[in-house]
């Protein structure tokens, strides 16, 4: 019994290096997709106080400027750059569970259009970051019919949203151990892909290079999907 109990711990610790693993490539793709986009912004949250962070004392200045935010925050004296930002801090010291309630706060405040998917993507990213895909893709879902209201069906940032939506569905099929479970959401995820790329191929918004820059990329998240089906 001893020995099976050891055992399951190792496949458990061996399948959450295997998703780590998983999400840096991904991440490393989606990277390239948003700089070879140039006009979308970033897809992967880029902490604005980075700057201070990667001085020497990182840690220091991270609890530092943690405290100070938050002090300022329960005093009301955030605006919304600052929330941002100590919602930054608590991810970064490991706080997600933190940082998701004061993101999920931010979500729901009146905000511009630029605002409203700035935080949506950070709250459904650090979803994805704490394993809980169901509401990343709700947040997702959320986005994508956010955009499709109010941009043209052959738009950039459409096509962002269901590459980040296919992503998602992908990092849950790799928690997956059951088999059909895992082929529903790979097929899911290649399905989205697919939607993507469409859309991208369709935007005459950008240059032809970028276009076939971001096309790339989403063909190698396809292919890594339909490795794994």
């Amino acid at each position: 019994r001893r020995h099976h109990h050891h055992r399951r711990h190792h496949l458990l610790r061996q399948r959450l290096r295997e998703v780590k693993t998983m999400k840096n490539k991904l991440s490393i793709l989606f990277a390239s997709l948003v700089l070879s986009a140039g006009i979308l912004g970033s897809m992967v949250y880029v902490n604005e106080a980075n700057t201070a962070l990667k001085e020497t004392n990182h840690w220091q200045n991270l609890e530092g400027e943690k405290l100070s935010l938050a002090a300022l925050y329960a005093q009301g004296k955030l605006d919304r750059v600052g929330k941002r930002r100590l919602a930054a801090a608590y991810r970064q010291d490991g706080e997600l569970d933190k940082s998701a309630e004061l993101l999920r706060k931010l979500w729901i405040e009146p905000a511009s259009a630029e605002d409203f998917s700035k935080d949506a993507q950070e709250l459904a990213s650090l979803y994805s970051e704490m394993g809980a895909f169901d509401s990343a893709m709700e947040s997702y879902r959320s986005i994508l019919d956010f955009d499709k209201a109010r941009l043209s069906g052959a738009d950039a940032q459409i096509g962002r949203d269901l590459t980040n939506l296919a992503a998602c569905h992908y990092l849950k099929a790799c928690c997956q151990s059951e088999p059909l479970a895992r082929r529903k959401e790979l097929q899911q995820s290649l399905n989205l892909y697919g939607d993507a790329r469409r859309t991208i191929a369709a935007v005459d918004t950008i240059s032809l290079e970028k276009r076939k820059q971001m096309l790339e990329v989403i063909d190698g998240n396809m292919q890594l999907a339909r490795l794994d089906l």
